[in-house]
Formats: C-alpha cells, structure tokens, sequence
C-alpha cells in the first residue's frame, strides 16, 4: 500500500470517526435521556425508544472506536497520549458498563405495589451513570473537535448547552404536567360520591 493510498484510509477513518462518535453522543444518547424523561408523556413507548436509541449509540461507539485504535496504529502514533483519547477510552469504558447494567436490571415493581429495594439502588446509578456518560461524552466530542477547527468546537460547546436547555424544558414541562394530573386526581378522590336511593 503507499503513502498517498494510506493517508487516504486514515484521514477516511478519522473523519468515520468523528461523524460517528457525534452521532452517538451527539443525538443518540440525549435523545434517549430525553426519552426517558418523558415516560409519563409516553408509559408505553418510552423504553422501546429510550432502549433502541442507546443501543444505537453503543453500536456506534464500538465502531468509532475500533476505527480511532486502528487509524491510530497505522499512523504510529502513541495510544491514549493526550486528554482527548484518554477520556475518550474512560467515556468508552463507562458506555459499555453501562450497557451491561442496563440489561442487569431488576423487575420493576407492579402498579400499585412497593419498588423493591434493589431496583431503587439500580435506579439510582443508572440514571446518574448516564448524566456522568453525557457529560463525558460532551468534553470528549468538544476536545475531539479542537483537534480538527476550534471554530466548530465552540459550535459544539453551544450544542451542549441546548441540550442542557432543553433536558430543563422537557423535565419542568413534564414535572408540571405530572402535578397537575396528580392534583386532578386528587380533587376526584376528595369529591363526595352523591348516593342515590330509589
């Protein structure tokens, strides 16, 4: 193979690279945390989309990283030497745990029953292990992108916070909807039910 045919394959792979890691942590992932936000919107719906889209992301993220080692090798730089591929390896890592936690999860409870302790506990590191994933991921996609233009880094850094704008819409519009129902429900419980006697 010569040079030329092989800077050809590694500017192609890097570039397959970025594309798909943006596409992943980029859309994919908060898209499915925004799924997830709106469970109540959408009971059943909400996993289905929620599973599909971060399965999607894991996918991809396997792909981009196979690419990022092997573009790496042929071009004989050191692996994991400079923040971005450092991180990027912990982003990874943290992804793929995450994903086996994911299909380790307890039964969640019945309707109207008690939440079993061990689901509450899985819960809560799920749901935080994900807020951690996207943060990561938003440094690991900004300081990717610094390498290549830091004009289109800063775009980045502007996409994370509409991401952050709309996780705050979408969690006050639904919190609010939520109370409001919780309150109608509540008013119908505390009606006096008339009873009628022939």
């Amino acid at each position: 193979m010569s040079d030329d045919s092989i800077s050809r394959t590694l500017l192609s792979l890097f570039e397959a690279h970025g594309v798909i890691m943006w596409t992943a942590m980029g859309f994919l992932v908060p898209c499915g945390i925004l799924a997830r936000r709106l469970k109540s919107v959408m009971p059943h719906r909400w996993f289905a989309w929620h599973s599909t889209l971060q399965s999607l992301a894991v996918a991809l993220m396997i792909a981009g990283f196979t690419m990022a080692v092997t573009f790496t090798c042929l071009d004989g730089m050191p692996h994991f030497s400079i923040p971005h591929k450092k991180v990027g390896l912990l982003l990874f890592v943290l992804v793929v745990l995450q994903r086996i936690n994911g299909e380790a999860r307890p039964h969640a409870a019945e309707p109207n029953s008690i939440k079993a302790h061990s689901r509450t506990i899985w819960e809560f590191l799920h749901k935080g292990l994900g807020y951690i994933i996207w943060i990561i991921g938003q440094y690991v996609l900004f300081s990717g992108l610094q390498l290549v233009d830091s004009t289109v880094a800063l775009v980045q850094i502007g996409w994370s916070m509409l991401q952050i704008v709309l996780f705050l819409l979408v969690f006050m519009i639904v919190r609010f909807r939520e109370r409001r129902e919780a309150g109608m429900t509540a008013k119908l419980k505390s009606k006096p039910q008339t009873s009628y006697h022939t």
